[in-house]
Order: structure tokens, then C-alpha cells, then sequence
């Protein structure tokens, strides 16, 4: 069922605590995972909440839209709305190393950096090293462009079974993605770096602001700095996530 307006936050049920809320920047990655969800949530706008079953488990799926502001906006007042057991964020990316991340490869993120939070270099790359104020500043807590996510404790914590030989990677998020391969060099080497995404920093803050246990999947779907998408593998990228999201709620 689609969500109405929810204008404040509301004491948690024991049953919206067995709900996960699952995000993309997208409907067409959402539907693309989870082939029960209905194609006309690809109409709706960024925000849009659909309630839903997988694998006899309650979800929501949030469309958070693309970039950081609107993920940190739309997860933010999710998050305000209801208590969720815990957030599944998923979608494509970008790869640094294709031998080590190569196309279709799923990888779970164990570290989130911002690429755009600082002060910009010569070579057009932020750095936060000297930047006298943490991006996140929480109660007992302050933290750089950096945020790491233990990802074995969350699982244990959301009861989700841990897939044999899983992959960790380190995201790279940035609100505009490398044009050339030449960019995407230079980025992997300032911030060692994985993979390349959008929303990934975004949604580990928001997550850690409201103390709620998150496991952040990406699958390669592109070379970074590659715009030719004939060189994409979007498709088998989204059918990697789906087994993965499959194992995870086994």
C-alpha cells in the first residue's frame, strides 16, 4: 500500500520494528531487485513509500532520489515518520579497479567517504584533512568525510544471514560522476577508493544520526569515467543485486 502524509513522528508498534525500509536512488532499481513491486512505482516521485512482502519479511521501499540532498532529505523524514528495524540502501556503480570490482560484481560497503566536503585543491579534489570543522558532528561522536560501517555487527544485529564469501568495498560518493577515465584515476588515488556512487554517505549519516543499523549493496554495472553505456552491464548489475538481496533475506 502507498503511504499517505505523515506530518509528525509517531511512537513505534512492534510490528513497524520488524519492518525494513529498503532504499534506491530509483524506482527502476528497485524494481528492477525486487520484481514484485509494481511497475507504476517508476511514476512516482522521489519520496514515494510502498509497503510490501519478500521472502515472508515486511519492507518498505523509499525512492530516495539521486545525489546526497535528496537522499538525506527523503530518508530523513522516513526516518521521522517511523521506526524501522534497520535500512537496506541498494543500487548500481561505478567501479575503480575492474580487476578487483569487475562488471556485475556485488560488494557490500564497509566504508562511506565524501568526496566534496573540505577544502578543494589544486588538482580540483576536496580534502577535509585540514578542514578545522567534522562534517558529522554527533553527541559523542564527530567525524571527517568518513564514515565506516560494520557490516558483519548490522547483520547480526538485523538478523540477516551473511552470504559466503561476501566482497566489502570502499565508496567514493560524489553528486557528480567521473566523465573520463582520466577523473576517475585521479579520485581512486586521492581517496583510496573502490567504487564510485551517489548517495552512499548520505544515507550513512542520516542512518547514524537516527542510531538505526544500515547495509549499504552496490553491484557493478559500469567502469568509472566509462559514459558510453553500451559498455554497461545495467541489467546483469541488477540481477546480481537481486540474488544478493535474495541470500541476504534467506
Amino acid at each position: 500500500m502507498f503511504h499517505k502524509e505523515k506530518l509528525i513522528n509517531e511512537t513505534p508498534t512492534t510490528e513497524e520494528t520488524l519492518t525494513f525500509l529498503v532504499t534506491a536512488a530509483t524506482a527502476f532499481e528497485l524494481c528492477g531487485v525486487f520484481e514484485i513491486l509494481p511497475s507504476e512505482l517508476k511514476n512516482l516521485a522521489d519520496g514515494a513509500l510502498y509497503d510490501f512482502s519478500f521472502q515472508e519479511k515486511k519492507l518498505t521501499a523509499l525512492i530516495t532520489g539521486v545525489g546526497t540532498i535528496n537522499t538525506a532529505l527523503h530518508l530523513t523524514k522516513a526516518l521521522m515518520q517511523k521506526k524501522y528495524a534497520g535500512v537496506i540502501h541498494l543500487g548500481i556503480a561505478g567501479s575503480y579497479k575492474k580487476d578487483i570490482f569487475p562488471l556485475a560484481t556485488c560488494c557490500y560497503i564497509e566504508k562511506e567517504i565524501w568526496a566534496e566536503y573540505g577544502i578543494m585543491q589544486e588538482n580540483n579534489c576536496a580534502s577535509a584533512t585540514d578542514f578545522p570543522m567534522p562534517c558529522v558532528r554527533l553527541e559523542k561522536e564527530h567525524f571527517s568525510s568518513t564514515l565506516i560501517n560494520d557490516v558483519e555487527r548490522n547483520m547480526q544485529i538485523l538478523k540477516l544471514h551473511m552470504p559466503k564469501n561476501k566482497v566489502q568495498a570502499s565508496a567514493l560518493t560524489l553528486n557528480a560522476v567521473s566523465a573520463s577515465e582520466k577523473r576517475a584515476c585521479l579520485l581512486e588515488k586521492e581517496f583510496s577508493a573502490d567504487i564510485e556512487i551517489m548517495e552512499g554517505f548520505a544515507t550513512a549519516q542520516t542512518c547514524k544520526y537516527f542510531d538505526t543499523p544500515y547495509i549499504h549493496i552496490r553491484a557493478i554495472s559500469n567502469i568509472a569515467g566509462v559514459c558510453d553505456k553500451k559498455q554497461w552491464q545495467i541489467s546483469e548489475a541488477l540481477s546480481s543485486l537481486k540474488e544478493q538481496i535474495s541470500l541476504l533475506f534467506a
